[in-house]
């Protein structure tokens, strides 16, 4: 069986040259394969797409009896369920160690690279019979959670439901709380959840396992944990593992925690996933729930979280998360719970309610941004814990606070009054809170830009900011009270702070400088202690000193004239870099267009985007 083309490259004569071999194995590291292909009419045996299996569970069994593993489980596009058509709740797809599962196939290839696993959806449902309906209609009151009437609480209008509810908890039987409405839900499914009283628990699970199982290019939907004996991860539930998942989407998963995935313990890997529409129309667990009483890691790196009806991501303990993006969760995006200190890199917080970020401990966070974020008590773009935090090149915009009845602090920013929270090279812009600071509360601010943030007093200094020292910044409305050293409240003239939409907060808003901005090299002039990038990744440093904001100004700009035009361009190949990979030379960091560590012909297309003529 013919596998992965190679590429081997060598030089000769100042040429590059390109030899093609095929090799002779048929995985990347020469592992075992099963098939499952659920249109397969051969023998069944898993050996080829034409005998593969037809059930994904068989496949499973075979590899953790056969002895043949570490192995691979391709599997074909198709829908498959764990409980093997006997409609038992319980079964679910049981990983081990050294078991790959790989989905996204068509049932015809010979290497993994050639699967498309955009066309070819591989589905693991626990919607055994279906008939899910993702926002059932719920047949009586007693499944709802409003906070309604004089008491606060509704009441139950169905009195069968309350009947089976009064005999868990006779408590229920005066006032119906909110305890009683979550037993409603888990015992009287057929009255609040109609089409999902028959989904399987946990869609996979993972108990007691090293770092060797892998989940990669499937779609995990349908997992239903709504019950005292199995509450957690619906759609993944792991316990003492260290997986990797990666290239997955969980979607439409619900249960009490964890509704796309719930981990405890361990240091799993989860990378390159989309969890979206999560939680249920009665219940907000978060998307990806992970616990541990150790200092476990988790990894989160390049994942979206979108549209899920509670929270993205709840960590108690220590987790890397990063560059992962956080859109429209009806929760706080990522709340961190742990004492420890923990870092979110690359981040993108978009549309939450409750918060884009809440920390529990000391946490760092580099290369943000905060777009339109919105909680009604305090904090709207995120929520500093007890340890103090440290932000470095974060926008935020149009984040708000409170609204109508609610009263909120800390339209961008707001800290626990513990730690000390310091802010550096971030760019705060038309964020709003209901009564006190529209922008930030801090510690100590360096290099930022603070313009158009409201509170009840309107747009004054105290509107953009509380803080004990203000060092080289702007700030509207600056009036000097605060202790600092060059700060001004000159208009910083960003490029577009409405973006195209016309909209503030929204992820088109351009808060780049301008030609001219008196934020250009202004910054503090000692670079000790700077990120040596910016927030697009380009050089913090360049015409010899940083700017205010989270953006360098001054790519194409070689000559520092606050123009990019033919006079730059002719430097531009002195600048080049060898064909291979290489460092940038001294002084030639206004090219790298592309941030990618070199200067090349890449670049020059991104020039051509920005360069204006004389």
């Amino acid at each position: 069986m013919r596998g992965p083309i190679t590429l081997w490259f060598g030089r000769s004569s100042g040429a590059w040259l390109a030899v093609l071999l095929l090799s002779a194995t048929s995985t990347v590291r020469g592992e075992r394969v099963i098939y499952v292909y659920a249109a397969a009419a051969g023998t069944n045996d898993g050996t080829s797409w034409g005998d593969a299996f037809a059930d994904l569970q068989d496949a499973l069994d075979d590899a953790r009896t056969s002895g043949g593993c570490p192995c691979e489980i391709w599997v074909a596009a198709g829908t498959y369920k764990p409980d093997r058509g006997t409609g038992d709740q319980t079964l679910a797809f049981e990983l081990a160690n050294n078991i790959g599962v790989y989905g996204g196939f068509a049932g015809f290839e010979e290497c993994r690279e050639q699967r498309d696993r955009m066309v070819n959806e591989t589905i693991l449902s626990g919607d055994l019979a279906g008939d899910d309906d993702p926002q059932p209609v719920p047949a009586t009151a007693c499944c709802k959670t409003e906070i309604i009437g004089g008491t606060g609480y509704v009441e139950c209008d169905d009195v069968e439901c309350k009947a089976i509810v009064v005999a868990v908890d006779p408590g229920c039987a005066t006032m119906w709380r909110p305890h009683c409405v979550q037993y409603a839900i888990e015992l009287c499914c057929e009255k609040c959840r109609p089409t999902r009283c028959d989904n399987t628990y946990n869609v996979v699970r993972a108990i007691d396992t090293d770092s060797t199982p892998i989940l990669d290019g499937l779609t995990i939907e349908g997992g239903e944990a709504i019950s005292e004996q199995n509450s957690s991860g619906a759609g993944l539930d792991a316990w003492y593992s260290s997986l990797t998942v990666s290239r997955c989407a969980f979607r439409r998963n619900n249960a009490w925690d964890g509704a796309g995935v719930s981990i405890f313990s361990g240091e799993p890997t989860i990378t390159e996933s989309v969890f979206t529409e999560n939680g249920g129309t009665f219940t907000w667990p978060f998307a990806l729930s992970a616990q541990a009483w150790s200092p476990d890691l988790v990894t989160i790196t390049n994942c979206t979280f979108r549209d899920n009806h509670g929270g993205g991501i709840w960590v108690l303990n220590g987790a890397k998360v990063e560059n992962c993006r956080f859109l429209r969760n009806a929760g706080t995006g990522l709340l961190l719970s742990a004492w420890v200190s923990e870092d979110v890199i690359g981040c993108t917080f978009a549309g939450n309610t409750y918060s884009g970020l809440s920390a529990g401990g000391y946490v760092r966070v580099i290369n943000c941004n905060f777009f339109g974020n919105f909680n009604p008590y305090s904090a709207g773009g995120m929520r500093g814990g007890y340890g103090g935090a440290t932000l470095i090149n974060c926008v935020f915009a149009g984040n708000r606070a409170g609204r109508d009845s609610y009263v909120g602090d800390g339209g961008a920013f707001l800290g626990s009054g513990f730690g000390v929270d310091r802010f550096i090279n971030c760019t705060i812009v038309g964020n709003s809170a209901t009564r006190w600071v529209g922008g930030i509360s801090a510690h100590a601010v360096k290099n930022c830009i603070l313009w158009g943030n409201t509170d009840d007093s309107g747009s004054t200094q105290h509107a953009q900011l509380a803080a004990l020292r203000v060092d080289y910044s702007i700030v509207q409305g600056w009036d000097g009270s605060t202790p600092g050293t060059a700060t001004t409240s000159i208009d910083p003239l960003l490029m577009d702070p409405i973006g195209p939409d016309g909209i503030t907060g929204t992820e088109d808003d351009d808060l780049r400088l301008s030609p001219g901005s008196p934020a250009i090299n202004a910054a503090d002039p000692n670079a000790t202690g700077l990120l040596t990038t910016d927030l697009d990744g380009h050089a913090r440093v360049l015409c010899g000193r940083a700017d205010i904001g989270a953006y360098e100004f001054g790519i194409g700009d070689f000559n520092c004239d606050q123009q990019v035009d033919l006079t730059d361009f002719a430097i531009w190949p002195a600048c080049m870099t060898d064909p291979r990979p290489s460092a940038i030379r001294p002084g030639c960091e206004a090219f790298d267009f592309n941030a990618d560590g070199d200067i090349d012909l890449s670049d020059v297309a991104a020039f051509e985007r920005v360069f204006a003529a004389p």
